[in-house]
């Protein structure tokens, strides 16, 4: 922030006010149909958007860094500098640009790496972690918020807790400011680049999420649901195992291809493929849990018809859990709603081809 405030515009002050807030996100400042970001934050975004970094009051005093996209084209933007380890804040004008005096603006959602809602890549299982510690022992709990689906990790002791993250890859850590003295030189140690963002003590890996969402989003977080995977008895598989078979990632350079994951995956859906991203790491252990499951498998393979059709309207459906997400934080869209009314169409189809 400048020294001498005085000598700054009005909508100057605002931004600089509004990013005092968020010195540690890149601030998207609303003006008319275009997002600009200034100083720093411009200098950062025009090297890794590749856009022009241009200069607001060139020449005067109050000349500062400038750089702006249109605000039907930040969906994309947004996702790279997400991609780049970035937080952006997104600040839009909140009061009618028709009266007269400077425009009302305010952050309306806060995007991070473990909370951005839309992936170009409909195979990305974008996660959110949570650790905490209490009564000397560690937990963590993981969360998808794109859907809403959250999980319980298991172990108790550190070593444990880097064991899962190796697993899952979560893209964003939520610590206590202890936790995080604790974590970050294993992780640095483990090469494990993900983003660690501290929080208030006194709140359990649930609540931390929960609490996180409804900052960040602007939102209440009442799309969260368990994941069924973890009332099922499964195999515990440790970080080696999972990484030595390439059950989800390959040994080169831990992408997808190569993996087993990539090598059976003949879903249609993005939900059938985090269906079956879990089902790899969590295999059944209970054999009433692994006939049913056989049973359902033996039912397709018999009834081509039957297999056929349903893929046929698998193909054109949406992604209900993700729809249902964006509409609870309120960044749903007239399409979104359009996709839920479709679906509940197919899941009426699809009862009526039992």
């Amino acid at each position: 922030t400048p020294s001498d405030s005085k000598k700054l515009t009005p909508m100057l002050r605002q931004y600089y006010a509004i990013k005092a807030a968020q010195p540690d996100c890149i601030l998207l400042f609303r003006l008319g149909d275009f997002y600009e970001m200034f100083g720093s934050d411009a200098e950062i975004a025009s090297s890794i958007l590749h856009i022009a970094l241009t200069a607001r009051h060139k020449g005067s005093e109050n000349e500062i860094a400038m750089c702006g996209f249109p605000h039907f084209s930040a969906e994309q933007y947004i996702r790279k500098l997400i991609k780049a380890g970035h937080k952006v804040a997104i600040c839009d004008q909140t009061s009618d640009p028709s009266l007269p005096g400077i425009v009302e603006r305010a952050v309306t959602r806060i995007v991070t790496p473990g909370t951005l809602l839309s992936d170009a890549d409909d195979q990305q299982i974008r996660l959110l972690a949570a650790i905490n510690q209490h009564q000397g022992y560690w937990g963590i709990m993981f969360c998808n918020v794109s859907t809403g689906e959250i999980s319980p990790g298991h172990g108790q002791t550190l070593p444990d807790i880097i064991d899962q993250i190796r697993i899952r890859f979560p893209q964003e850590v939520l610590v206590t400011e202890s936790g995080k003295n604790a974590l970050a030189p294993l992780l640095e140690q483990s090469n494990l680049p993900t983003i660690l963002t501290v929080v208030p003590q006194g709140q359990s890996p649930e609540m931390m999420i929960a609490h996180y969402i409804a900052h960040t989003q602007q939102s209440e977080a009442k799309h969260l649901f368990q994941d069924q995977q973890s009332t099922i008895p499964t195999v515990l598989l440790d970080e080696m195992t999972v990484r030595n078979l390439e059950l989800v990632r390959n040994a080169h350079d831990g992408k997808v291809y190569g993996s087993l994951l990539d090598s059976i995956n003949a879903t249609v859906t993005a939900a059938g493929y985090r269906f079956l991203h879990a089902m790899l790491l969590h295999p059944l252990t209970s054999k009433p849990h692994i006939e049913e499951r056989l049973n359902l498998v033996e039912s397709f393979s018999q009834s081509g018809q039957l297999r056929s059709q349903l893929q046929t309207h698998l193909k054109k459906s949406s992604d209900i859990e993700k729809i249902i997400a964006k509409i609870v934080l309120r960044s749903g869209t007239p399409r979104d709603l359009g996709n839920l009314h479709q679906r509940s169409e197919e899941r009426r189809v699809g009862k009526e081809c039992r």
